[in-house]
């Protein structure tokens, strides 16, 4: 249920360009919601939800390393 909303995020974002991303769409239409070892769909949206955070707090995580936090 967690990856629910970034699921849905990360196909809103690719169908900007479907053609460019039809295989991507494709997996991630049939991913089954669940964390399954065949689940190519689910691994993309576990990876670009953990990318996207990282990217967001990259510059948040930089500044409490120079405080040694």
């Amino acid at each position: 249920m967690f990856l629910i909303p970034w699921h849905n995020l990360l196909v809103n974002t690719l169908s900007n360009k479907p053609q460019k991303y039809s295989k991507d769409l494709n997996m991630l239409n049939n991913w089954e919601a669940c964390a399954c070892s065949e689940s190519v769909g689910y691994t993309l949206v576990r990876r670009f939800h953990s990318t996207l955070i990282n990217q967001l707090l990259f510059r948040v995580n930089e500044i409490l390393k120079d405080h040694d936090l």
